[in-house]
């Protein structure tokens, strides 16, 4: 597992409501790096609110 920056848009409803890029701790798949982003976006709202996406797709993520 390492520091992955990962490049991002969530939508809830057909619309953006995050986008931009995370930095998250993951193994180095595309699977771990989606999981580590939606556990952190989960997070956010939990904190901050903004919503729960119905879909996130990671578009693309390198190692820190």
């Amino acid at each position: 597992m390492g520091k992955i920056i990962a490049d991002y848009q969530a939508t809830k409803d057909g619309e953006v409501i995050y986008s931009g890029s995370l930095s998250v701790i993951s193994d180095e798949s595309d699977s771990s790096v989606k999981s580590a982003v939606i556990a952190e976006l989960l997070s956010i709202d939990r904190q901050f609110g903004g919503g729960v996406p119905d879909t996130v797709t990671v578009d693309s993520w390198t190692p820190e």
